[in-house]
């Protein structure tokens, strides 16, 4: 098993993911494919050499979760979570003059007073924002009126886009 110090307390500043546990993590790997990746010859791509399902504890806290064929982790019907977590900035848009406040610009709007005065931190309103927007997106997978009012409105998005280029253009104003 992989044996790997847990970082110091002088150390607690450093950004996440800590060296270590990425070290701890690609030695797991490494020992789990029974040496480095293999490789197909034709076409030099990876190919998958797990074909079992494993939680490997990491010394100093964590777990490594190892599952053949996973490509990705994502939100699925996440809304009553995210209301939990971000309580606080919900409780404040909902004090906001406008209830279509994007808490960008808008004036009257609850959510930028908290921040200009120090009450939240503008980064958890920029992570709020993308929970929500993968949420979303999320929920849009496999809902066609979702899908294609979507493509709709970046289509119109597109459109407005390439006009103002054009009207940009023609006018010397580039």
């Amino acid at each position: 098993m992989i044996s790997m110090q847990s970082p110091s307390r002088s150390s607690v500043s450093r950004a996440w993911p800590r060296p270590w546990v990425i070290a701890a993590w690609l030695m797991a790997l490494i020992l789990l494919a029974g040496g480095w990746v293999a490789v197909r010859a034709g076409d030099d791509k990876g190919r998958h050499t797990t074909v079992t399902r494993e939680l490997i504890p990491i010394d100093g806290g964590g777990v490594l979760i190892d599952t053949p064929g996973l490509r990705g982790i994502g939100l699925h019907d996440a809304d009553d979570g995210i209301g939990q977590v971000y309580a606080d900035i919900e409780a404040l848009a909902a004090q906001c003059r406008f209830d279509d406040c994007e808490h960008h610009s808008e004036p009257g709007c609850a959510v930028q007073e908290a921040i200009a005065n120090g009450t939240v931190d503008a980064g958890r309103l920029g992570r709020y924002e993308k929970m929500l927007r993968e949420s979303r997106w999320a929920a849009a997978r496999g809902n066609a009126r979702e899908e294609r009012r979507q493509r709709e409105t970046w289509k119109a998005i597109t459109r407005q886009q390439r006009g103002a280029y054009r009207f940009r253009e023609n006018n010397g104003l580039r």
